[in-house]
């Protein structure tokens, strides 16, 4: 009732004249006792002052339609993850619409994990000392919030301390940290702070802590000022905003495509597809058919295979700007008569290529695994193209470093001798003016003159490692391209760890390979001598005796972004491990008939091969990167490899496929935008799946609903002749068959959905129980045995011998829970136990890019891997270093990168992952007799906190209609007891479970915002020593806050106990709380319960310690 009533309320405030403004104040964490305080004293603030207000802690709230009633939001004093994923994309596109945003003290503290909100925040809480008076000094800037404050402003408040400023802020006032105990961000301290974001605007203040605070006229005013400045922007209009991913139709074109590598797209929506093999596809009118085969060389006709033409092939392909006149089109691809790569002009005739007519050559070196050909095509203006060229190089003998080899017959691992040499067309950016004839110009403005000694004239950008995918702002002539980095984990002495990169080019440059990478300089190296160097000097001198060019370079650009291995904070969404920078298109929606909406205009596509991942990109005015956000993120990307605008404004997307040179899976999908309105959500059940004749089946779509608001329609097909248009229909079937069950939902803007399901009918599913698990204890200890009784009974086939019913017992070490019948959602992971912590790892950390479980990719597979090395520490040992180093050799010429951001711990649970393909799994047990064993301690403390899913089942017979049924027991969950081991136990804050509300886990570290009376933490123990134990508490909370008190209580005792005060909340002590008696062994509870807190909150608790008595 609540929520309707606000909706009532909300369509009226909608009718006056003043902007509505939203306060909203839902914790999942600390809750201050400010907040009903503080919305008062707002509410009727802002209602003075010509705003509508209410005041809500219902995230139900945040949709569209709600929130395109409102003018700005408030966050007052948030805490924890308050929306989940719908509620905050609602959020995030009510500020691209240029909605408003104001974040009150602990609006800090809320949405940790969510990335686009932290860069709204514009900065993190980190800490706070105890409230007390400070100074706060105003910045020299003009603003509402500001304007009429004293140059020195002091107040009473708790001073948050920050952490990961945005350089995006502007600061409003200052703490002075001389003037109060416990500041740690020195002279730099905003408190206040505005920015315009992501089409918005935002305002914050650090304070707010105390009910006083809001009883203070000059508080209150910067306050409104605040609210002031984020209502004075630009109108709101959700015609500019990043639609949802259900907006987008996304259709599958072709299938089945053999290393596919790149695509052109004409104005009548063919699609020509070029794959590594040479084969040229062609998708038109629904149908993909090859249409040439280039005379290509490549790795599998070579002689010499890798070592010959490692990355050789087709490379790249465009259509001529005239292409609806003339139907020329243009490759990139390696021939098999010269070592070059070759620009080719072909005419498109009668569906296939004729007339080749070659325009240049890239002269290449095959031998020595050289790899990093580029290969990608752009056309400019005025018949301006574009060719990418890699340095041709081969990598793998630098240890992720420059490769400057300058020894003698090893030029093939320098470089120097293309990428960084005026006078060699390789490891560049090409620009040409194609005349009609086939010849090319030179355009005026390209690196280096025509007729200037030792240079290429056709050389636009140099300085590049294998720019692989890159495209063209043509409104501003600037290029944006991928740049493939090095394979470096971490920084060494001959200079940084590797970066992929996103250059941008506006004008001729150099780009720094191979002295340079990211932003930063290698160390010069003889490979004679190992001798390391001083860095580079920046403009570098190529003094390689294999440089046929000049000796001087340009100074070198630095990228616009470079991202390594691991994780970077500022860009958390690019995500870790393997990574293939890959740029564009660079979205124009000029004059297009199917153009996406205003937000993707003057935006880049970014999308990385290896993380398959796809983000949009805007720019500030001063062309820095504003902000990073996914696309597409709920959609199934396997290494998208090319993206590209048609000429009607659609974007097609490539993918390469699951393997590398032996993936026949690549497909060719259109996206296309279906205007704001999204489809229906449909929820569709049934309360009988199977059963006897007559089945009467009770449909429901009750909990459908639509994101828009709008009103719906149903249609049921049952399958048997029968619909309705009712929400909640029933049926009764009367013969046997397997019947399919259709539900189409279709809203009032016309957008459809549909779902199905089958109805067995005339067989019943088997009934299976686990009996003495149903009703005994849910925990299981290390090493022992658990007795169960399961009965089984079939409607058709009787009661079932106990014997044919199979049980078993699956040990997950993270803790998860099963959610469907069928994990295995990849299939490159089958074989693979995917419940273990090393698999999880192996997904997290990319290793899918090169390795498959069954299937030799661009690494051998897991399987290989796991019979070549039988589990001993040895082999342990050596898998875990070579992980480590990365390196070749052992399967063939493919490099591994070195994984050195991986700690041993991981790695090693990675190994252990892949070594388990080769044995049976000792983490499931089978039931005999009635009897589980479980599995012995792990040796790891983290590795003992999953849990075990107990599951039986049993298959029935079926009849002559109507198939086999499977019928599975409700699945148990037993949980591990903590053993006392050597006479002592830890209670940590992983083991813990948390029994009521206002309490959470901080991560591993401690149990915090401990604030309710009736909530008790509580651990499950193992006793096999009865007795009494020393129990010591590890806990922090600030002297002001001390003093509340708790007890500790087993079956048969208790120990009392009272908080001590410490420094702050992140300063732990000891507290030795005395003896306990443990009176009787087995399985318990151990339970800590407060029965008194004295100031809203009562402390972190890190762990408790108990240690037997001798």
């Amino acid at each position: 009732m609540r929520f309707i009533s606000l909706l009532i309320l909300l369509a009226i405030n909608a009718m006056a004249s003043q902007p509505n403004i939203l306060i909203f104040s839902k914790t999942a964490g600390f809750r201050h006792d400010s907040i009903e305080v503080g919305a008062q004293a707002l509410s009727q603030l802002l209602e003075k002052n010509d705003y509508n207000c209410i005041h809500s802690e219902d995230s139900q709230l945040f949709n569209d339609k709600n929130l395109k009633q409102f003018r700005a939001i408030i966050f007052l004093s948030t805490t924890g993850d308050i929306l989940n994923k719908e509620q905050q994309l609602a959020f995030q596109r009510f500020i691209q619409a240029g909605g408003g945003f104001v974040g009150i003290h602990a609006a800090s503290d809320t949405e940790y994990n969510w990335a686009w909100y932290m860069r709204l925040i514009g900065a993190q809480f980190s800490s706070h000392p105890q409230t007390q008076t400070a100074v706060q000094e105003k910045c020299a800037c003009e603003h509402p919030s500001t304007d009429f404050l004293p140059n020195r402003w002091s107040r009473k408040d708790e001073w948050y301390n920050f952490k990961n400023f945005s350089p995006n802020i502007t600061p409003l006032l200052n703490l002075d940290e001389s003037t109060y105990q416990g500041g740690q961000n020195g002279d730099y301290h905003p408190s206040a702070w505005f920015q315009e974001y992501d089409g918005g605007r935002m305002f914050y203040t650090a304070g707010g802590h105390t009910k006083e605070s809001f009883k203070e006229p000059l508080f209150l005013k910067h306050i409104l000022g605040g609210v002031d400045y984020v209502c004075s922007g630009p109108e709101i209009d959700y015609n500019k905003v990043l639609p949802d991913d259900e907006n987008f139709s996304i259709k599958e074109l072709s299938s089945g495509l053999e290393d596919p590598i790149a695509i052109a797209v004409s104005a009548s929506d063919q699609v020509f597809i070029i794959e590594r093999k040479g084969a040229v596809k062609l998708q038109a009118q629904g149908q993909t058919k090859k249409i040439f085969q280039l005379d290509a060389i490549h790795k599998e006709i070579a002689q010499g295979g890798d070592n010959i033409a490692k990355e050789c092939g087709g490379l790249g392909i465009a259509l001529d700007p005239d292409f609806s006149q003339n139907q020329y089109i243009y490759i990139y691809y390696s021939p098999k008569e010269k070592s070059c790569n070759r620009l080719s002009r072909f005419t498109f005739k009668n569906n296939t290529l004729i007339n080749e007519v070659k325009i240049l050559d890239v002269d290449t070196d095959r031998t020595h695994q050289t790899c990093h050909e580029g290969g990608s095509l752009a056309f400019g203006n005025n018949r301006q193209l574009f060719i990418s060229t890699g340095d041709n190089t081969n990598p793998f003998a630098s240890n992720g470093s420059a490769p400057i080899n300058e020894k003698p017959e090893q030029k093939f691992y320098d470089a120097q001798r293309s990428a960084a040499n005026s006078n060699d067309l390789r490891g560049s950016i090409l620009r040409i003016t194609i005349n009609k004839d086939a010849s090319y110009s030179i355009p005026a403005g390209n690196l280096y003159p025509q007729g200037q000694a030792k240079t290429r004239p056709e050389i636009y950008i140099k300085g590049c490692r294998n720019p692989y995918k890159m495209s063209l702002d043509k409104d501003t002539e600037t290029i944006y391209w991928g740049e493939v980095g090095p394979d470096a984990s971490n920084n060494s002495r001959r200079g940084p760890m590797g970066y992929d990169e996103l250059n941008r080019a506006k004008r001729a440059g150099y780009y720094g390979w191979p002295y340079f990478v990211g932003d930063q300089a290698y160390s010069d190296f003889d490979f004679k001598t190992a001798q390391v160097s001083a860095p580079f000097a920046n403009p570098a001198s190529n003094d390689s005796p294999n440089n046929t060019g000049l000796n001087k370079l340009p100074e070198f650009n630095a990228p616009i972004l470079m991202y390594p291995y691991k994780k970077l904070d500022n860009f958390p969404d690019l995500g870790n491990g393997s990574r293939n920078a890959m740029a564009g298109p660079f979205y124009n929606q000029q004059m297009r008939s199917k153009s996406f909406p205003a937000y993707f205009d003057e935006t880049l596509f970014f999308y990385d091969w290896a993380r398959a991942k796809i983000f949009l990109i805007k720019f500030n005015e001063q062309n820095k990167i504003h902000s990073l956000t996914p696309f597409l993120s709920n959609h199934s990307l396997v290494h998208p490899i090319d993206i590209q605008q048609s000429p009607k404004g659609e974007i097609y997307i490539l993918n390469y496929g699951s393997g590398w040179w032996n993936n026949n899976d690549g497909t060719l999908k259109k996206v296309t935008f279906e205007g704001f309105n999204r489809r229906p959500i449909i929820s569709m059940s049934a309360d009988k799946r199977d059963g006897p004749l007559p089945l009467q089946v009770q449909f429901s779509a009750r909990d459908s609903y639509d994101k828009d608001g709008d009103n719906l329609t149903y249609h049921w097909d049952f399958g048997n002749g029968q619909s309705s248009q009712e929400i909640n229909p029933k049926i009764t079937y009367t013969k046997p068959s397997i019947y399919t069950v259709k539900l189409t939902i279709k809203d009032s803007a016309g957008k459809m959905s549909t779902k199905q399901i089958q109805i067995f009918a005339g067989n019943e599913r088997p009934q299976v129980e686990l009996l003495s698990l149903s009703t005994g204890p849910k925990l299981f200890t290390w090493g022992k045995e658990i007795s169960y009784v399961v009965k089984a009974t079939d409607k058709e086939d009787g009661l079932i011998d106990p014997s044919l019913i199979e049980v078993t017992a699956e040990y997950r070490p993270d803790g998860s829970l099963p959610t469907t019948n069928d994990e295995l959602a990849d299939p490159r992971l089958e074989g693979m136990n995917l419940l273990h912590e090393g698999t999880q790892l192996i997904v997290s950390n990319n290793c899918l890019t090169c390795h498959q479980s069954q299937a030799k990719s661009i690494g051998p597979s897991y399987a290989q891997i796991a019979e070549k090395y039988a589990d001993s520490a040895k082999n342990r040992n050596y898998l875990i270093k070579k992980l480590k180093t990365g390196g070749n050799g052992a399967w063939g010429h493919m490099p591994m990168p070195p994984q050195a951001h991986i700690n041993d711990d991981k790695l090693n649970k990675m190994v252990s992952a892949i070594m388990e393909m080769a044995k049976p799994s000792n983490l499931i047990s089978k039931g005999k007799n009635g009897r589980l064993r479980f599995i012995e301690k792990p040796k790891k403390q983290r590795d003992s906190q999953g849990i075990y899913v107990v599951k039986a089942s049993y298959k029935d017979k079926g009849n002559s209609l109507v198939p086999s049924l499977m019928g599975t027991s409700k699945t148990f969950v037993l949980s591990p007891a903590i053993l006392i081991d050597d006479n002592k136990a830890v209670l940590n804050t992983r083991q813990a479970i948390i029994d009521g509300t206002h309490a959470r886990k901080e991560g591993d570290h401690n149990i915090g915002y401990y604030e309710n009376i009736d909530t008790s933490i509580y651990w499950n123990l193992y006793v096999d020593n009865p007795g009494k134990y020393n129990v010591t508490l590890y806990q922090s909370c600030p002297k002001d806050k001390a003093g509340s008190s708790f007890e500790l209580q087993v079956p048969g005792s208790q120990l009392k106990g009272i908080i001590k005060g410490t420094n702050n909340w992140t300063d732990y002590t000891r507290v030795e709380l005395g003896v306990i008696n443990i009176p009787h062994p087995g399985t318990q509870k151990f339970i800590f319960k407060p029965t008194q807190i004295n100031h809203g909150v009562l402390a972190n608790i890190k762990s408790i310690v108990l240690q037997r008595l001798k």
